[in-house]
């Protein structure tokens, strides 16, 4: 991890193994914080700021630059924070991205799996 940053600035940040879903939280500190040092690896993420929705995320601590020469490189974690009960129920925020196909915004999608029956 290079920089853990949220929008607005000034949420509490905590940290666990991605595979020990048990253990305790770790607190990193209030964003943004840079220059976090982590170990390769895959980690759930809290975060918390007062009159917002918790955000609670899985991420690697890399990403894969493909070229010049596929290599591992410390990523960033960003996240847009959204004011409680702004959410609709059931739903989480997906961060936008630019991609081959052009860019995509933020949007909600259902935070479990939904069935036929639903």
């Amino acid at each position: 991890m290079r920089l853990l940053k949220t929008e607005p600035p000034g949420a509490e940040i905590s940290v666990k193994e991605y595979d020990v879903p048990e253990s305790d939280w770790e607190y990193v500190g209030l964003s943004p914080v840079d220059s976090l040092r982590m170990p390769i690896g895959i980690f759930r993420w809290k975060i918390e700021k007062e009159g917002f929705e918790t955000v609670l995320a899985a991420s690697s601590s890399w990403d894969i630059v493909l070229i010049p020469d596929n290599q591992l490189v410390p990523c960033d974690l960003v996240r847009v924070l959204d004011k409680k009960g702004s959410v609709p129920e059931g739903m989480v925020r997906v961060s936008g991205a630019e991609t081959p196909l052009g860019k995509f915004d933020d949007f909600y999608i259902d935070r479990f799996e939904v069935t036929n029956k639903q």
